[in-house]
């Protein structure tokens, strides 16, 4: 038995080493970027040309500069539009020799005269994400240190202006070729502007002696550097639950606070990460309690914290709750539901006695004015332009001129937070995030089509029905343009009773009520397992139906009175969605 668990132990090992040599970059035990390995075996990208005949006989960097990109990273590339963290790009410097050529005057490669290397890593490099290094002349370094500076004249001085993510793709017309096309609007060259910032991993920003500026303004606190990494490739994002309750992954956030204000020491979000010489606010973790449904079914209910908490304990008055970033597919439609629709759906007196008062989040604006929200677990933002504002100042910690100020959730308590570099530019209309940069990011969003439906089941729609689900997971919505939303929801507030009550006001969203989830994508978060509700409290579907009480009780209550085959017939029917 212990040779066999020797063995599995081995095993397991190998594996996890398969899996961290993903990357080409080896690093030695000081830290230092060993010499990459068959790197003129790696695909070549492009060669930008520098000679110094065309630049007043000194070039900045001469050469005929061949560039290589990893193969791994090359294919993820293409896939996705976007370089993998890990992605390794080499630059190889070469002579420029002015020759004749079949009767014409040329430029041709020499000697080879510098190597040169860029890596991307986030956790290694949490300023610039891309750590730089130089090899030499040959015979090149067998390892050499980071590129450390992050000013004007270092390479990330130059880089972190470059086309895409640090990389100036404009030179390279492989990447361009191979780059996937996104949408019908896209340009030639791929992709489009929108899905690149939507994927784009932002860097904080560094102020220098000379009034120069580097960066973006990510942070200070922030708890992911994109869009993608909540919400990946636009579907619901990815989290764990450790045995010891640590919550791992970027896509449950902790709301903190009482009410409709947040702590008074961490702002309204637990914000886990933060650029370098801050601290993040601590580690988000859960306990779960367990109770007993009156079916017998034992539920979990979670108790959230913050452990090792950086700026000393939360107020005793404030709260904490999970929030799941939930998947974007088919917000185009939601953001298509007429105002008139929604006043039509609402019943907020019950007038037609079926005990369902679905009601519209009225949101107080700045002015007096007021707005129906629709999106965000309580619908409390009225638009997906203000949705993807908040989501750059909360999760991303960078200002607009939707939602400011520079320093994010930081409070005046948090005083390095609050004093630390800001990116506001003139050019970003005075913010970090110009009002451009939304409309892109949000736009890529509008082009996420809704989730196709996994087949279908007309006995268990018929269930559905029959219990009540229908009466708030309205099926058909009409749009504006005069198609229809299938996804699900009417929109509106419903109270759910005090088991999902959380404490929170958002708009006019009190502590139980919550907006109607779409159901559309359903399907394929069970068919992976994934926990669900706002939290990821339940662990299927059939707990996610028993947590519901107030208005959705008597539904609930349905279910639990079903028979056997009705139930499962049910469950194959949420599995189409």
């Amino acid at each position: 038995m212990k040779h066999l668990l020797s063995i599995l132990a081995l095993f397991a090992i190998i594996i996890s080493s398969g899996a961290e040599a993903a990357t080409p970059a080896r690093y030695s035990t000081d830290g230092d970027l060993m010499l990459p390995e068959n790197w003129r075996e790696w695909v070549f990208i492009g060669s930008p040309t520098s000679p110094d005949s065309m630049n007043s006989g000194e070039a900045y960097q001469p050469g005929f500069k061949y560039v290589y990109i990893d193969p791994e990273s090359f294919a993820h590339w293409k896939k996705t539009g976007t370089f993998r963290n890990g992605t390794m790009i080499v630059q190889e410097r070469l002579k420029v020799v002015e020759a004749e050529y079949m009767d014409n005057h040329a430029l041709i490669p020499g000697d080879y005269i510098g190597l040169s290397a860029m890596v991307k890593d986030s956790k290694r490099y949490p300023d610039s994400i891309w750590g730089f290094f130089s090899f030499g002349r040959p015979p090149y370094g067998e390892q050499v240190p980071e590129i450390g500076s992050m000013d004007n004249l270092g390479c990330s001085g130059c880089h972190y202006e470059a086309d895409q993510d640090w990389v100036f793709t404009r030179f390279y017309p492989v990447l361009l070729a191979a780059k996937p096309v996104f949408t019908a609007n896209a340009p030639a060259s791929g992709g489009s502007p929108g899905k690149d910032l939507y994927g784009k991993e932002w860097v904080a920003a560094k102020r220098f002696a000379d009034g120069e500026m580097a960066g973006d303004g990510l942070g200070p606190l922030f708890n992911a550097r994109s869009c993608d990494a909540c919400h990946p490739d636009g579907s619901r994002g990815k989290f764990e639950f450790w045995a010891d309750g640590t919550i791992k992954g970027d896509s449950l956030l902790l709301k903190v606070g009482a009410g409709k204000y947040g702590d008074p020491i961490y702002g309204g979000q637990i914000q886990p990460r933060a650029v370098s010489g801050i601290e993040g606010e601590g580690q988000p973790a859960v306990r779960f309690e367990k109770i007993r449904d009156p079916s017998g079914t034992m539920l979990r209910k979670p108790v959230f914290e913050l452990r090792d908490p950086a700026y000393g304990p939360l107020s005793e008055k404030s709260l904490i709750a999970g929030r799941v970033s939930p998947a974007l597919h088919g917000f185009g439609d939601l953001e298509k539901v007429s105002e008139q629709t929604l006043i039509a759906l609402s019943d907020p007196e019950d007038k037609n006695g079926d005990g369902i008062s679905g009601r519209i989040n009225r949101v107080t604006l700045f002015d007096g004015s007021t707005a129906l929200g629709r999106f965000g677990w309580k619908a409390a933002q009225w638009s997906l332009e203000v949705q993807t504002g908040k989501a750059f100042r909360m999760d991303m910690g960078m200002s607009s001129k939707i939602m400011g100020p520079a320093w994010g959730d930081c409070t005046p308590r948090q005083k390095a937070c609050y004093s630390a570099a800001h990116g506001e530019r003139p050019r970003n209309d005075g913010r970090e995030i110009s009002n451009n940069v939304i409309k892109l990011v949000t736009d890529s969003v509008l082009d996420l089509v809704p989730t196709p439906p996994r087949g279908a089941d007309p006995e268990g729609k018929q269930v559905f029905r029959q219990i009540g689900c229908a009466a708030c997971h309205i099926p058909e919505v009409p749009l504006d343009d005069g198609g229809t939303s299938r996804m699900y929801t009417d929109l509106l507030l419903h109270d759910t009773g005090p088991g999902l009550a959380d404490g929170f006001v958002e708009g006019s969203a009190g502590s139980g009520e919550w907006r109607t989830a779409p159901l559309m994508g359903l399907g394929w978060l069970m068919k992976k397992k994934e926990f669900l509700l706002h939290d990821g409290r339940a662990r299927d579907v059939r707990e996610a139906i028993l947590w519901h009480g107030g208005e959705a009780a008597g539904a609930a209550q349905a279910y639990r009175d079903l028979e056997n085959s009705q139930r499962y017939s049910l469950h194959r029917f949420l599995g189409t969605l």
